[in-house]
């Protein structure tokens, strides 16, 4: 039966996984990937951001530039509605009934014509004078005039929106076709009594409204108009449904845009700003489509995602070449190690390069030539082991041994008569025994007072009459744990630097205090104690834990302070500073732990 040979082909991924050359390609083409498609994202992201917020940018500041041409365009003719009363002879003629018509017609037609010529978007004035029932207008520097019976609707100033003009009743007026005009209306009032005198109107063009507005749209799909603040339009011909009273009070006063969605779901963009106008609040406003925002960048992404693949497919050449030339000496290092397994070591292996993988191949036949060297070093190392093992051995019978001698030797002179020696010897027996107990690294208060006190007496037998102690600790206070050879370095500093031996009526007093949660401990003497610059560099070296203690000349204190660090943190410390009176005063501060000591090392 014939085999098929695709059976002892190897698949793509144990291909892969057995060759290093390959598995570096793959890892570093999913990097470059990783990296070019997640730049190309966020490009792409930044691009869209970047043009949503600069359209963004550009709208609001169009429309707040648009906003202030028209609303100061619409103060100008809001002014010119107020010309009857800055004409003193015009009002006062207005105010009267007993005016000769004539003289009224004539500053009517001088007032209209003014206002009528002053800009050119004014499509035509009209004046209503309630005293004449009279209206009189001027279209085109053409004066008119024509009785009427009835008086306009009397409000205080409004603007009317688009609509078609219309000649106010005045029948002798040119015949001319109808025109989209927006108009202004003011009545007219005799102060101080309110009384009814009149009504004055311009009608206004769309020409400048729509020059103004068709500067704001960037885009065909976009739309301006103008608003009254009830959502009413002024000039607003295309203007969507969504943008009612209530969409309007809701817009902050100072402008800027917010989101809408129209009834078919789609999201726009309102940009707006307000007019303040003495007729009342305006509102101009441009709605851009938020497909709109993105529409300039899809071409650029276009043109980003051609890129990064472009940039894949050099970067796979050229990967697949740095992996070829940076695995060759990793295959032939695994070749001569190969051949080292098959028990071939006389085949050295070298190279000329000087990088991290040449240094692996040298460092590699330096191991081969010192495998022999230590093979050889093997047995002398057992040997030190066995050594090192029946010293420690030795070390543990040591104590167990002085232990012993001085038990034999207290019990020689308990024979001899000879108490005070026995005595000596059996404190001396405990103080050993309290230094060789490494198993408990906390210990309670009173075994420290205790070994303070050993210490203490064996200072007195060598130093007779020379110094008095006393130990004041309340009872409650002497079962809390405290670390143990914690209090013996801070008396013997009294002997070691205050020299306290040396004097014929020396105290020391080691005082015990609770302060809440807080135990306080503190050594004073008389002895000599420290100058300012000593005291300050003792100070110094407490105060920095990193420093280095066998430079220190306290180094029992400053020993000390480093155990209380490493016990309680900065929660404890040690202060120090000279007596008033002459003498030293050590005074420790450490957390209170009413919890059984612990026979843990530290």
């Amino acid at each position: 039966m014939a085999q098929n040979p695709s059976a002892d082909r190897p698949s793509v991924r144990q291909f892969v996984r057995s060759r290093l050359r390959w598995q570096l390609w793959l890892l570093l083409f999913a990097a470059i990937c990783a990296i070019v498609l997640s730049l190309t994202v966020l490009i792409s992201r930044m691009m869209q951001r970047y043009a949503r917020g600069t359209v963004i940018a550009t709208s609001e500041n169009l429309v707040y530039q648009g906003a202030q041409n028209l609303e100061n365009y619409l103060h100008n003719v809001e002014t010119l509605l107020l010309v009857p009363y800055s004409n003193s002879a015009l009002y006062q003629r207005l105010s009267t009934d007993s005016a000769p018509g004539y003289e009224l017609d004539s500053y009517v037609n001088l007032t209209l014509k003014a206002s009528a010529v002053s800009d050119p978007t004014i499509y035509q004035a009209h004046l209503y004078a309630d005293s004449q029932h009279a209206s009189y207008l001027v279209r085109s520097s053409v004066f008119s005039k024509s009785n009427v019976d009835a008086a306009p609707e009397q409000q205080q100033l409004w603007i009317e929106p688009l609509h078609q003009s219309s000649n106010y009743g005045v029948g002798t007026v040119n015949r001319q076709q109808p025109q989209d005009v927006v108009s202004l209306h003011r009545t007219l009032w005799r102060v101080p009594e309110d009384t009814y005198i009149g009504q004055i109107d311009i009608d206004l063009t769309t020409d400048y409204l729509d020059s103004v507005m068709q500067k704001l749209k960037t885009n065909a799909q976009e739309t301006v108009c103008l608003l009254l603040s009830d959502g009413t339009p002024v000039f607003a011909p295309d203007a969507p449904s969504c943008l009612t009273a209530q969409t309007l009070e809701a817009l902050p006063d100072t402008g800027g845009h917010i989101e809408l969605t129209d009834s078919s779901g789609a999201t726009q963009l309102l940009f707006y700003s307000p007019l303040s106008l003495e007729c009342g609040t305006l509102y101009l406003l441009k709605i851009t489509p938020a497909a709109v925002l993105s529409a300039g960048t899809t071409q650029l992404i276009r043109l980003t995602w051609l890129i990064a693949f472009i940039v894949l497919l050099v970067s796979s050449a050229a990967l697949f070449i740095i992996s070829a030339r940076f695995t060759a000496p990793i295959v032939r290092l695994v070749q001569h190690m190969e051949r080292i397994g098959q028990g071939d070591m006389t085949d050295p292996i070298s190279t000329t390069r000087i990088d991290e993988i040449g240094r692996l191949i040298t460092q590699f036949q330096t191991m081969m030539d010192n495998i022999n060297a230590l093979i050889l070093q093997r047995y002398q190392l057992e040997l030190s082991n066995k050594s090192s093992q029946l010293l420690a051995m030795q070390a543990q019978l040591n104590p167990h041994f002085i232990n012993n001698t001085i038990q034999s030797i207290g019990v020689s002179a308990l024979q001899a008569g000879n108490r005070e020696i026995y005595t000596q010897l059996a404190g001396f027996g405990s103080l050993m025994q309290y230094c060789m107990d490494f198993e408990s690294s906390q210990v309670p208060l009173s075994q420290e007072i205790a070994f303070a006190e050993h210490y203490l007496y064996f200072q007195k037998l060598r130093f007779p009459d020379r110094f008095v102690y006393s130990v004041q600790a309340p009872p409650e206070l002497l079962e809390l744990p405290v670390p143990k050879m914690l209090l013996q370095p801070l008396v013997e500093n009294a002997f070691v630097h205050g020299h306290l031996q040396n004097r014929t009526n020396g105290f020391l007093l080691l005082t015990v205090s609770a302060d809440g949660p807080m135990l306080t401990i503190t050594v004073e003497d008389n002895g000599a104690g420290a100058d300012e610059a000593a005291l300050q560099r003792l100070r110094a070296e407490l105060a920095d834990a990193g420093a280095d203690l066998r430079q220190s000349d306290h180094i029992g204190i400053c020993t000390t302070c480093a155990r209380l660090r490493l016990y309680y943190g900065e929660s404890a410390a040690i202060d120090v500073q000279n007596r008033p009176r002459g003498g030293f005063l050590l005074t420790l501060r450490l957390p209170r732990k009413e919890n059984k000591h612990e026979g843990t090392d530290c």
